[in-house]
C-alpha cells in the first residue's frame, strides 16, 4: 500500500481535540466572567434598591416625628424652626432610635440644619439586616418650610441612595375634637350618668383622659355608661368600674371589653384658649353704662353684650336672658340660680397662657337651674349683633382657668364647652353639639342622673378663639432621588 504524503489521521484527531478543549475553556472562563459580573451586578442592584428602600422608610419615620412635632401654638414664624430643634431634640436625644456612637441630633453653628444622627456619619438601623438611614433637615423661608434629605444605605456599605422632600408649616389638626369629653385629669361618673354619642355616631360618645400624676384615671360607679371608647395617655392607666357600668355596650368582664380601652396613646393637643376677638362686641372696661355690670346683683333679667367687671362675683336672678356676648373679668365667680337663656356666648378673659394663674375652684360660672342655649348664629341681624358676631359659632363656653358647674337640664348646645374644671350634677343633661374638654388636672365629674349626648361637629368645625401648634406636612410635587 502506498502511504500518500499529508495524511496524520492520528495528529489531525489531536488538533481537532485540543481545539475543542480550548473552546470550552474560553466559553467556560466566558460564562464564569457572566455569571460572576451578573451576581455582581445582582448584589450592587440588591443593595441600592435595599438603601433606596432605606431612605423611603427613613423618610416615613421622619414625616411621622415631623407630623407630631407639636410646636407652640403662638411660635412666630421666625422661631419655628428653633421651636423645630427642640421638638426634636425631646423626641430622638439618647432614645433608643439613636446610634450608641451619636446619640443626640446636632444643630449646625447658623443655627439653620439639623443633623440625625449627630455626628453625620452614624445611622438610625431600620433592621437586623443592616438597613439603616440618616437625615439632614435645612432650613426654608425663614422655617415657614423646611428640606429633609434622608440617606438610605444597606449592608454596612458606604453607598447611599438620598431622597429629598420638602415640608411646610401647617397647623395642626384638632384631634382633640374627636372625643366627646377630653380631660387633663381624672374623670368621675357616679350614678345613673351616661355619655353617648347621637344614634348611629355612638362610638362620639368617647371618652379620654390625659391624667398622668397616678394611675387610676377612670371610675365609674352605679349604673354609669359609655357609649364609645376610652383613651388614657397614662400607659398604666387603671379603671375602677361597677357591676352595672357599660363602655361600649360592654362590662368590664365581657369579651372584646379590652379593645374598647386604649392605653397609652399618644397624647392629643389641647388648645390653645384666645377670646379677645369677642371682647370688641362688648363695651370697653372704663364704660359706665348698664352693660358693664359693676355689681353682685345686676337688675333686670334680659342682658345684651355685656361686660362683666373684675371681683363682682354676680349672681343673676331667674329667668335671666342673655343675648350676644358675656365676658367675664378675672377673678369672679357668677351665678345663674334659676332658669336661664343664653342666645350667644359666655368667654371668659384670657392672658395668653388658657389662664394656668387662676385657681378654678375660686373662679367659678354655676349654672343651679335649666340652661336654654342657642349659639350666636340665632340673633337677630341688628347692630347689636353684626354679621361678624354670628359668625363666631361653635362654642358655647370658653372659660379656661375656671370651674364650671350644672346642676339641672341644658336641652341643646350648640357649641363646645371648654373650662379648667367641669361638673354635672342632680339632672343636668342635654345634647352638646361639640366636645367637653377640661384644660386642667381637676376632676370631670357627672353624677346624679346627668345623661351627656355628644353630636360632633368634626375637628375642622372648632370655634375660632380655639388655637393650636403646627407642625410641617410634605409637600409631595418636591419629591427627588440619588445616589451618592
Amino acid at each position: 500500500m502506498v502511504k500518500r504524503h499529508g495524511q496524520h489521521p492520528t495528529g489531525i484527531s489531536s488538533v481537532l481535540a485540543m481545539l475543542y478543549l480550548v473552546l470550552f475553556s474560553t466559553l467556560a472562563v466566558g460564562f464564569f466572567a457572566a455569571i460572576t459580573t451578573a451576581t455582581q451586578i445582582a448584589a450592587n442592584e440588591q443593595r441600592s434598591a435595599r438603601a433606596r428602600l432605606a431612605a423611603e422608610s427613613g423618610m416615613a419615620f421622619m414625616r411621622y416625628h415631623l407630623a407630631t412635632a407639636g410646636l407652640p401654638a403662638r411660635t412666630p414664624p421666625d422661631q419655628l424652626f428653633d421651636a423645630l430643634i427642640t421638638s426634636l431634640r425631646a423626641k430622638f436625644d439618647n432614645t433608643q432610635n439613636m446610634p450608641s456612637g451619636s446619640s443626640t441630633i446636632s444643630v449646625s453653628s447658623d443655627g439653620n440644619t439639623i443633623t440625625i444622627p449627630g455626628d453625620g456619619t452614624s445611622r438610625i438601623s431600620l433592621d437586623t439586616d443592616g438597613s439603616a438611614f440618616r437625615a439632614v433637615i435645612h432650613k426654608l423661608m425663614n422655617g415657614e418650610q423646611i428640606e429633609v434629605d434622608v440617606y438610605g444605605s444597606f449592608g454596612g456599605s458606604t453607598f447611599e441612595r438620598a431622597i429629598s422632600l420638602h415640608y411646610a408649616n401647617f397647623p395642626s389638626p384638632a384631634s382633640i375634637f374627636n372625643f366627646g369629653v377630653a380631660s387633663k385629669g381624672k374623670i368621675s361618673m357616679n350614678g345613673n350618668v351616661s355619655i353617648t354619642g347621637t344614634k348611629g355616631q355612638e362610638y362620639m360618645g368617647s371618652v379620654l383622659s390625659a391624667w398622668l400624676d397616678d394611675p387610676n384615671a377612670l371610675s365609674m360607679t352605679g349604673n354609669s355608661l359609655i357609649s364609645g371608647h376610652v383613651s388614657f395617655v397614662n400607659a398604666a392607666a387603671m379603671l375602677s368600674l361597677s357591676t352595672n357600668s357599660t363602655i361600649a355596650g360592654l362590662h368590664y368582664d365581657d369579651a372584646g371589653f379590652d379593645d374598647v380601652i386604649h392605653k397609652g396613646i399618644e397624647p392629643p393637643e389641647f388648645p390653645f384658649v384666645d377670646t379677645s376677638l369677642f371682647e370688641q362686641y362688648v363695651p370697653p372696661s372704663y364704660d359706665t353704662g348698664s352693660s358693664v355690670i359693676r355689681t353682685s346683683k345686676p337688675s333686670g333679667t334680659t342682658f345684651k353684650n355685656i361686660r362683666i367687671k373684675a371681683g363682682t362675683n354676680p349672681s343673676f336672678s331667674a329667668n335671666t336672658k342673655i343675648q350676644g356676648v358675656m365676658y367675664v373679668e378675672s377673678p369672679n365667680k357668677v351665678t345663674f340660680s334659676g332658669n336661664t337663656t343664653i342666645q350667644g356666648v359666655i368667654v371668659v378673659e384670657t392672658d395668653g397662657d388658657n389662664n394656668e394663674s387662676l385657681d378654678p375652684t375660686q373662679n367659678l360660672i354655676t349654672f343651679s337651674g335649666n340652661v336654654s342655649f342657642s349659639d350666636v348664629s340665632t340673633l337677630p341681624s341688628t347692630s347689636d349683633f353684626p354679621a361678624s358676631l354670628r359668625q363666631l359659632t361653635g362654642a358655647m363656653l370658653l372659660a379656661p382657668g375656671y370651674g364650671t358647674s350644672f346642676s339641672g337640664n341644658f336641652n341643646t348646645i350648640s357649641g363646645s364647652l371648654i373650662a379648667s374644671q367641669v361638673s354635672f350634677s342632680g339632672n343636668a343633661g342635654g345634647t352638646v353639639r361639640g366636645s367637653i374638654i377640661n384644660l386642667n388636672k381637676t376632676a370631670t365629674s357627672l353624677s346624679g342622673n346627668s345623661d351627656i349626648i355628644i353630636e360632633s361637629q368634626g375637628t375642622a368645625n372648632y370655634p375660632p378663639a380655639i388655637k393650636f401648634g403646627s407642625s410641617y406636612s410634605p409637600l409631595p410635587y418636591t419629591y427627588s432621588e440619588g445616589g451618592t
